[in-house]
C-alpha cells in the first residue's frame, strides 16, 4: 500500500481503538515516542510509532489528513525557497530568519 493508503487506514482504526483520545493526549505520547526514536535513530519501528502518533494529533486537532497535505506542501514549498546555514555542533541544519 501506498503511505496514503496507510494513512487512512491508521486515521480509521485509530478512531475506532481510541476514540477518547485527545489532539494534546496524541501530542505528549508523540513526544514520548520522538524521545525513544532520538535513543536509537536507526529503529523504524520507533519511527513508525511517530508517524502513527503524528496522524492521531493531527487527526484530532481538526486539521485531517487533507489539510496536513496541503501544509506539508506548502512547507516544502517555503523551504526550497529558504536559505540554509551551516550544519550546528549537533549537525542540525536551521534556516536563516
Amino acid at each position: 500500500p501506498t503511505l496514503d493508503d496507510l494513512a487512512c487506514q491508521i486515521i480509521e482504526w485509530q478512531a475506532v481503538t481510541f476514540p477518547t483520545v485527545t489532539a494534546a493526549a496524541s501530542v505528549e505520547h508523540l513526544q514520548r515516542e520522538a524521545r525513544e526514536l532520538a535513543a536509537d535513530p536507526t529503529d523504524a519501528e520507533e519511527a513508525a510509532d511517530v508517524f502513527l502518533m503524528l496522524l492521531s494529533a493531527v487527526e484530532r486537532a481538526g486539521i485531517g489528513l487533507d489539510g496536513f497535505r496541503r501544509a506539508v506542501a506548502d512547507k516544502l514549498a517555503k523551504n526550497k525557497a529558504r536559505i540554509w546555514k551551516a550544519p550546528d555542533a549537533h549537525g542540525v541544519v536551521e534556516h536563516h530568519s
